[in-house]
């Protein structure tokens, strides 16, 4: 029995994978616009700078839009940012929001546990 050719992979992410992450697009956001407003610039200017449209950097500094690689390199040197440093910053502001909400997720499925204990759902289980 012949061999049946397999389908060649598609580009891109897999199936299901986010490509949008909230948080990370707006602490993104935040950053180009408080360097935009640090150096006097107006979305209108920044956005002629690099060649968008003024309601693009809008949704980009509201978190709304993620912009890829080019468009970062392009807000970073019309912003006169290190590119690095600001991939730098989000990073450990993200991980920043991370740990605080750690110990919430922790703290309330502790509680969960410990009602259902005491509502004997899983002291039974435990004991077989």
């Amino acid at each position: 029995m012949p061999n049946r050719p397999r389908p060649k992979p598609r580009p891109g992410r897999p199936h299901g994978t986010p490509s949008f992450s909230a948080p990370l697009a707006q602490i993104f956001g935040e950053m180009i616009r408080e360097r935009r407003l640090g150096l006097g610039i107006s979305q209108e200017e920044l956005a002629h700078q690099c060649d968008l449209e003024r309601s693009y950097v809008g949704r980009i500094e509201r978190g709304k839009s993620q912009p890829g690689l080019h468009l970062i390199f392009k807000l970073t040197d019309a912003l006169r940012m290190d590119v690095g440093r600001l991939v730098r910053d989000v990073r450990l502001a993200f991980h920043g929001l991370e740990r605080l909400a750690r110990p919430a997720r922790e703290k309330r499925t502790k509680e969960r546990t410990t009602a259902r204990v005491k509502a004997g759902s899983l002291g039974a289980k435990s004991r077989q």
